[in-house]
């Protein structure tokens, strides 16, 4: 009995630690990236990785300096008080006000190339933000915009899956909107705020019937990476590795306070503008 109860615990302390086989780790710039990822095909085939990148502040940044990291880090309490008051519809559409203001920018001038590279490896790599899908401001979907963007600047995903559109349903709709992949972008559409990403990476696995060994997931915010990692617990034999990516955050900002502040009350009176004719957007 004594042998018997050693296998059972033995076993319980196995799928206990499957279930929660994820790795976080920090890398500095898309290089290191790149390298870790190389590293795995040591024990993996190409076809078991799956590579998801965030893309705003990973892939892309607004031109805008007032949009970019260093200014978030400079003015990072002026930032939260003009948002304090600010409902969480407010909030998403003065980010997207932000993504649309002006030109989006590489953050890196090596990036198209690094994951050109890793797709001709085989492995499969998806742009996954979380952004709003469906019609936001003037652009009709958002999605589509997304998509668009990044094939400008040299990314190109559109043949990572062989469909080219998947709506995940099963995920209740914001907006009148449901998360997306879209060509090669995954938009996980947060609801007023809400954590998005690992319910769209579970919703996402179901839908396409996809099982990596390993899923890679490459973006700014540690909060997105913990999220996927609580989720995947419901795929026990899919090995998660977190990449939190600095890239975007080096250099200093040259941004007067003014002009920050200037900057994203002219987002917050858009988010509200559009909000106002559209009073049913978000119910």
């Amino acid at each position: 009995m004594g042998f018997l109860r050693y296998l059972v615990f033995s076993g319980i302390l196995l799928i206990s630690s499957l279930a929660s086989a994820s790795e976080m780790m920090s890398c500095k710039n898309m290089a290191e990236v790149h390298g870790k990822i190389l590293a795995l095909l040591d024990a993996y085939k190409p076809e078991e990785i799956l590579v998801l990148s965030d893309i705003d502040m990973t892939l892309t940044q607004p031109e805008a300096p007032e949009a970019q990291y260093p200014a978030f880090i400079q003015y990072h309490g002026e930032y939260k008080r003009l948002f304090q008051n600010e409902s969480p519809e407010v909030k998403d559409l003065a980010m997207m006000d932000a993504v649309l203001s002006g030109p989006q920018i590489l953050v890196e001038k090596e990036s198209p190339g690094i994951m050109r590279d890793l797709q001709q490896r085989g492995l499969h790599i998806i742009a996954f933000t979380a952004s709003l899908s469906g019609e936001v401001f003037s652009i009709k979907r958002f999605e589509v915009f997304r998509q668009e963007n990044l094939k400008n600047l040299g990314f190109d995903f559109e043949n990572a899956l062989d469909q080219k559109e998947i709506i995940f349903d099963a995920i209740p709709a914001y907006r009148g909107y449901r998360p997306i992949y879209y060509k090669g972008v995954l938009c996980s559409n947060p609801n007023k705020g809400a954590p998005s990403k690992g319910i769209t990476v579970n919703a996402f696995l179901a839908k396409t019937g996809l099982r990596p060994k390993i899923i890679v997931m490459i973006d700014d915010m540690k909060k997105n990476l913990d999220d996927i990692a609580a989720h995947l617990k419901s795929y026990p034999s899919v090995r998660f590795i977190g990449m939190e990516y600095k890239g975007a955050m080096g250099g200093e900002s040259k941004i007067t306070l003014q002009r920050f502040q200037s900057f994203w009350q002219e987002g917050i009176k858009a988010a509200k503008d559009y909000l106002a004719t559209c009073k049913t957007c978000f119910e």
